[in-house]
C-alpha cells in the first residue's frame, strides 16, 4: 500500500504570499501616515519601493508552483527556492524528524540523519551533527498533513509523538 500511494507535493502557498505582501504594504502605508500626522516629512520613496516590490513580486509568487517538498515512497525531496534543484534523502538515511519553531525564521522540519561511513566523513572533513532543516512556513499543506504523509512512508519517524 505504501508503494502505491501517490507522493504528496507541497508547494508555496501563493495566498499566504499575497497576504504577506499586502500586509507589508499596509504596514508601510500606516507608518508613512503616522509620520505625516506627526508633522515629519515621510520618505515617500520607501512606500513607493514597497509598492513596486509588491506589484512586481506578487505575480512572481503566484506563478511559483514548483514543489518545495515531495513526500514519496522512496524518500523525501525538497528545495528552498523555485529554481533550485530538488535535494533527496532516502527514508533509510533519516533517523528522526520533528517540527521546530525558529521564531522569526518560521517553522522548520528538522531531520536527524544516519552518519555517512567514516571514510566519507574524513574525506569531507565533516564530523557532524548530521541534521537537515527544511523550511516549512508558508506552504500550501499544514504541518499535520506533511507529518501524516511522512508517517505513511516512514513510520519510524516522529516516534516521540510530538510534532
Amino acid at each position: 500500500m505504501t508503494d502505491a500511494a501517490a507522493p504528496l507535493l507541497v508547494r508555496r502557498s501563493w495566498r499566504k504570499a499575497v497576504f504577506a505582501s499586502a500586509a507589508l504594504l499596509l504596514v508601510g502605508a500606516a507608518w508613512m501616515g503616522w509620520r505625516a500626522a506627526q508633522g515629519d516629512q515621510p520618505p515617500w520613496i520607501v512606500l513607493g519601493a514597497i509598492a513596486a516590490w509588491c506589484m512586481i513580486g506578487t505575480p512572481l509568487l503566484i506563478r511559483d508552483r514548483a514543489p518545495r517538498l515531495v513526500v514519496a515512497a522512496d524518500g523525501l525531496s525538497w528545495r528552498d527556492a523555485r529554481k533550485e534543484p530538488l535535494y533527496h534523502l532516502a527514508w533509510s538515511r533519516i533517523l528522526s524528524a520533528r517540527f521546530e519553531d525558529r521564531g522569526e525564521d518560521g517553522h522548520v522540519l528538522l531531520l536527524t540523519l544516519d552518519p555517512p561511513p567514516i571514510v566519507e566523513q574524513q574525506a569531507s572533513d565533516r564530523r557532524g551533527p548530521f541534521v537537515v532543516d527544511i523550511p516549512v512556513s508558508g506552504l500550501d499543506h499544514s504541518r499535520q498533513a506533511v507529518r501524516s504523509a511522512i508517517r505513511r512512508h516512514a513510520p519510524h519517524l516522529f516516534a516521540s509523538g510530538r510534532a
